[in-house]
């Protein structure tokens, strides 16, 4: 399960969890054009976002979504992490130079 505001990032995942499906998707994800939009779009109000997700039968859909949020994000932080550990041993492997991995991990880390 993955959320779409987090495609990015949720692909990422699924590359490194089951790669024999979803290697390279992330890459593939630039040749997919979106030309779907909502027309004459009203953003919700604070008021009416608190009434759906609080006093609905929607809330439980809420419940769910944020749920499943917190872990797609935990899963693509830890992701992000894995992805730097494995450059930093990489540097290390191919450089001696202290200084050269300590700007490699600055630059990591901007990322």
């Amino acid at each position: 399960m993955g959320i779409l505001e987090e495609l990015k990032g949720t692909l990422g995942v699924l590359e490194n969890v089951l790669p024999d499906f979803f290697e390279g998707a992330v890459n593939h994800l630039s040749e997919i054009r979106n030309d779907t939009y909502t027309v004459k779009k009203k953003a919700m109000t604070d008021a009416a976002r608190e009434y759906f997700s609080n006093e609905t039968a929607l809330k439980l859909e809420y419940d769910l979504y944020n749920h499943a949020k917190g872990k797609i994000l935990h899963a693509i932080n830890l992701n992000n992490n894995q992805q730097f550990l494995s450059e930093i041993v990489r540097a290390n492997a191919e450089t001696e130079n202290i200084a050269v991995l300590f700007q490699l991990s600055v630059k990591l880390l901007e990322k």
